[in-house]
């Protein structure tokens, strides 16, 4: 099935060449029509265009084609509009330096866990999610964190955007429990770690493996306006191995807990 009408051909085929070009690099015209199906002469002129807006350099010894950093100015642009990642950046940094794990903020954008900001950990920053990845929001604690505060009519919206194959009745009872201040675990997680509602301080946890990221676990909490409506999740991830259930009880937790609350009350306070 094509596009809809009123789709502008010019328009999606300008972006299937950015998007050959964001996942490989650096690509001649040859290699990027081959790759998109768009004839050579068009795909001249896609980049000869892009090249004079400034979106694309060209490396004249090689002949090969790269994004310029516009992109990049265009995306610190839209981030830095955010309030929630303003404020959680050195809540996360801090975070990140008490653990030694990863710690992420995660918004939702039609239907997917995006990660608007991610530290750097110690032992799993290795193939872990980068800033700006995108990846089924019911399939990570921090997607799940962030829907368990948000309305049912709206999560099944958002499942139902996403065209995604769930369970829902499996999903909406995780998120309920959340929300009752108990656990989730993941089908696949090894552990199951019981926390009372007081060391949850009114905040709950999701803890599972990140489908992503293989053999990663993570722990969220969501991060709710004065509505107690979810606007984003922030979590920590790190191995099997270093997020244990007795470190996740005694250690993790309560900072999670506590940057969370943090962050809920500057939000609160603008």
């Amino acid at each position: 099935m094509g596009p809809p009408k009123h789709h502008v051909k010019s328009v999606s085929k300008t972006f299937e060449i950015l998007e050959a070009m964001e996942q490989s690099g650096e690509l001649g015209v040859t290699e990027l029509s081959r790759r998109t199906g768009i004839a050579k002469s068009s795909v001249y002129k896609y980049l000869d265009t892009l090249r004079h807006l400034g979106f694309v350099t060209k490396s004249e010894t090689e002949g090969t084609y790269s994004l310029s950093l516009r992109f990049f100015q265009f995306g610190q642009r839209i981030v830095n509009r955010h309030d929630v990642y303003r404020i959680a950046r050195p809540e996360l940094e801090a975070l990140a330096e008490k653990t030694g794990e990863v710690a992420s903020l995660v918004v939702e954008e039609d239907g997917d866990a995006v990660s608007l900001y991610r530290t750097r950990g110690r032992d799993c920053s290795r193939g872990t999610v980068e800033d700006g990845d995108r990846i089924p929001i019911h399939s990570c604690a921090a997607g799940k964190a962030l829907l368990s505060y948000r309305p049912p009519e709206e999560v099944e919206a958002v499942l139902a955007a996403a065209d995604v194959d769930v369970d829902r009745q499996t999903l909406f009872t995780e998120l309920e429990t959340a929300r009752d201040q108990r656990l989730v675990v993941d089908r696949d997680a090894r552990d199951v770690v019981d926390y009372s509602a007081g060391m949850l301080e009114g905040h709950r946890h999701t803890v599972g493996q990140n489908r992503t990221d293989d053999g990663l676990r993570s722990i969220a909490v969501p991060i709710r306006d004065e509505q107690d409506y979810a606007i984003a999740a922030i979590e920590v991830i790190g191995t099997d191995r270093s997020l244990n259930a007795r470190r996740l009880e005694s250690d993790v937790a309560p900072l999670l807990v506590s940057a969370g609350k943090s962050i809920e009350i500057e939000l609160s306070n603008r």
